[in-house]
């Protein structure tokens, strides 16, 4: 539909966009664009490539959710377990809590109070980020970044991720996994401070709720035609 797809662009005209999830799919659609003016330098202005589809939605939309997701880390050498334990007191304050207790630290969770731990035989602990972290500021609001870059970064092995905090606490009593870090969400507005500070998310640290319906949307990337008539 021409008409509606240049109403909805001549409203978003000189509107900023911030890219919440998919800005590695952002640069490479920008690299493939470079790759086809090169390639088509006669290619006019609103030739497909020049575009990349994607789903925009107000960050005021009532209802907008960013899920936490939750860290498991699997066993590990005893040096780098030392290494962990060694980075956590380091960077953290503890507040522990039996394995009865598991519920009382969700809450707290859930007051946004800190971060939640969970080690086989070690119990259940709630991490406070101590002042002055070597990280950058609006980082230090977003979990996955706390966790990423201060305990985990470096180590050898896979860390898998789960969006059930119940599953990741039931993982390590299994054996399956040495320890859970089970995170806050990021709020939507600390997403904004992270963009706008020039900063990038961590790495799966947006899932979004409620997700955009499931299916496919094809759009055919070429250098012939034109994708809408340039706004006037």
């Amino acid at each position: 539909d021409p008409l509606l797809i240049k109403a909805v662009a001549r409203r978003l005209q000189g509107q900023r966009l911030l890219i919440a999830d998919g800005h590695h799919r952002y640069s490479t659609a920008l690299r493939f664009r470079e790759l086809m003016r090169q390639r088509y330098p006669e290619a006019p202005a609103a030739a497909p490539f020049e575009f990349v589809a994607m789903y925009v939605t107000p960050m005021e939309s009532e209802g907008l959710l960013i899920l936490p997701t939750h860290r498991l880390v699997p066993a590990l050498p005893e040096e780098a377990l030392k290494g962990v334990s060694e980075r956590m007191e380091r960077f953290f304050q503890r507040r522990t809590f039996s394995p009865q207790h598991q519920g009382e630290l969700f809450r707290a969770i859930d007051r946004g109070e800190g971060l939640g731990f969970f080690r086989k035989g070690k119990g259940f602990a709630l991490l406070l980020p101590r002042d002055g972290l070597p990280i950058s500021g609006v980082l230090r609001r977003i979990d996955a970044a706390l966790v990423d870059e201060l305990l985990l970064r470096g180590l050898s092995v896979k860390v898998d991720l789960t969006r059930d905090r119940e599953e990741a606490v039931r993982a390590v009593l299994e054996g399956r996994y040495e320890m859970a870090f089970l995170l806050r969400p990021p709020k939507v507005q600390d997403l904004k401070a992270v963009v706008e500070q020039g900063e990038l998310m961590p790495k799966k640290s947006t899932y979004f709720y409620p997700k955009v319906a499931s299916g496919l949307v094809l759009f055919r990337v070429a250098e012939e035609g034109e994708v809408i008539e340039p706004l006037v």
